[in-house]
C-alpha cells in the first residue's frame, strides 16, 4: 500500500471514490454524495447546501507522494445531480458524467435552453491536470519538457487571456536546487506572462511551481523563449520554446472548457451515465434512453423502446466537440439498459448492455464498434 486518498473536504455519505480512473501519475475519484455548492475548479469546498449535488477530485503523484490537484465540480450544481458518478481521463483531459442533471443543452441560436430536461443527464470536460515529473530536473506541464523542447499553449483570441498554464519545476538531484529565476525572450515576449512565480529555492527531491497565461499581441502563430535558471551548472539556463496562436475571432468558450450532451436529448435518458475518454475521443452512455433505433446514426425520434439504451461518440474539432456517432446494437430491443457501461481504447469501443437476453433473462452482453476513418460500425 503506497498511500490513501481522501477527499479534501471529507464529510459523511459523500461517497468519495465511487468512481475512479487513472493514467500515468494521475488520478481522478468521483463522490456522488458530495454535497457544495462550488462551482468549477477549485471552489469553496465549506458551504454543503446542494445534497448530493457530488464532485470529482484529481490528484497527482510526485515520487511516492500523491497531491491534490483539483477539485472539480459542474457549472450549476443540483441537488441530486451526481455529479461524479463515472469519471474518465486522458492525455490530461477529465471527463466527468452527471446523470441526473436536467439542463436540455443549447437552442439552434447556441444559448443555453430554460426548458428543463429531467435527469437527461450531462458530461462536463476539463482541461489538463499536471503531469508527473521527469528523472532529472525538468519542466513539467502535461508532460516532462527537456531542454529546447517546445511546449503550444493553443489558440487565443487576440486581446484576451488565455487561462494561467502551471509549470512544475522538479528536483531529482542530490543538493538543493538554488538561485531559480524565470526569464521570457524572443520577438513575442510580451504575449507570454508570468502570474506566479516558483520558489528561489527547492530541496532535493522536491518541486516548486509557476503560472504563465498567453495573451496574444496578433492573429496567427506567436513564440518565445521561456529560461529557467538555477545553480544546475548543466542546464543553466534551462530553455523552452514557448509557441500559441492569435484568432481573430474569441471562441466560444465556458468556465470548464464545454460540456456535452446528446443529439436527441429527452427526460430520464440518463446520458452521462458511463464515460471514457481516449485523446480527443469521448464516449458517453446513456442506458435509459428509449428510441428503436439500431446500429449505428439511426433516428433518435421514435421513443418506442424504452430502457433499450444508447450511447454518443463526441471528437474534438477546431477546439470545440461534436457528435460524431449514434450507436444503438443491431438487436436493439426495450429494457436492454445497452449504454450502462462504456470503454474506449484508439478505434475501438466497446458498450455494456446489462440487462440484453439473448443468453437468458437479464443475462447482459458486451457490444464492440470499430471506426474507420469517421465511420463506426458494430463488429461484434
Amino acid at each position: 500500500l503506497q498511500t490513501r486518498l481522501l477527499a479534501t473536504n471529507p464529510d459523511q455519505e459523500d461517497h468519495f471514490g465511487y468512481a475512479a480512473a487513472i493514467e500515468g501519475d494521475a488520478v481522478v475519484f468521483g463522490a456522488i454524495g458530495e454535497k457544495s455548492n462550488a462551482t468549477g475548479v477549485n471552489g469553496d469546498q465549506t458551504n454543503n447546501s446542494v445534497s448530493n449535488a457530488g464532485a470529482a477530485y484529481a490528484f497527482t503523484r510526485f515520487g511516492t507522494t500523491w497531491t491534490p490537484q483539483a477539485y472539480l465540480k459542474a457549472a450549476k450544481p443540483h441537488v441530486e445531480d451526481l455529479f461524479g458518478a463515472a469519471v474518465g481521463i486522458s492525455g490530461g483531459t477529465v471527463v466527468a458524467g452527471s446523470p441526473n442533471e436536467s439542463r436540455r443543452g443549447n437552442d439552434a441560436a447556441g444559448n443555453e435552453s430554460t426548458e428543463p430536461a429531467t435527469y437527461s443527464g450531462i458530461v462536463y470536460v476539463f482541461g489538463p491536470p499536471t503531469a508527473s515529473p521527469g528523472p532529472e530536473i525538468s519542466l513539467l506541464r502535461n508532460k516532462n519538457l527537456t531542454q529546447g523542447d517546445t511546449d503550444d499553449l493553443g489558440a487565443v483570441a487576440v486581446g484576451a487571456s488565455g487561462r494561467p498554464v502551471r509549470f512544475f519545476i522538479n528536483n531529482s538531484g542530490t543538493a538543493s536546487l538554488t538561485g531559480l529565476g524565470l526569464a521570457i525572450k524572443g520577438a513575442n515576449a510580451a504575449d507570454f506572462s508570468l502570474t506566479s512565480l516558483p520558489a528561489a529555492t527547492v530541496a532535493r527531491n522536491g518541486n516548486t511551481y509557476f503560472d504563465l497565461t498567453f495573451t496574444p499581441g496578433a492573429t496567427g502563430l506567436r513564440e518565445a523563449v521561456l529560461q529557467c535558471f538555477s545553480n544546475d551548472d548543466d542546464e543553466s539556463p534551462l530553455e523552452i520554446r514557448l509557441t500559441g496562436t492569435g484568432t481573430s475571432d474569441a471562441p466560444l468558450t465556458r468556465a470548464l472548457g464545454a460540456w456535452l450532451k446528446a443529439s436527441g436529448v429527452d427526460a430520464g435518458d440518463n446520458f452521462g451515465q458511463a464515460v471514457a475518454v481516449d485523446g480527443d475521443t469521448v464516449v458517453v452512455g446513456a442506458p435509459n434512453e428509449n428510441s428503436n433505433a439500431t446500429g449505428v446514426n439511426g433516428n433518435d425520434k421514435d421513443n418506442s423502446a424504452p430502457y433499450a439504451g444508447a450511447a454518443y461518440v463526441f471528437v474534438r474539432q477546431n477546439g470545440g466537440w461534436v457528435q460524431q456517432a449514434y450507436l444503438k446494437s443491431l438487436n436493439s430491443v426495450t429494457r436492454n439498459f445497452f449504454g450502462n457501461a462504456v470503454a474506449i481504447c484508439g478505434d475501438t469501443i466497446v458498450v455494456g448492455a446489462m440487462h440484453e437476453a439473448t443468453g437468458g433473462y437479464d443475462s447482459g452482453a458486451a457490444f464492440v464498434f470499430v471506426r474507420n476513418g469517421t465511420t463506426w460500425t458494430e463488429q461484434a
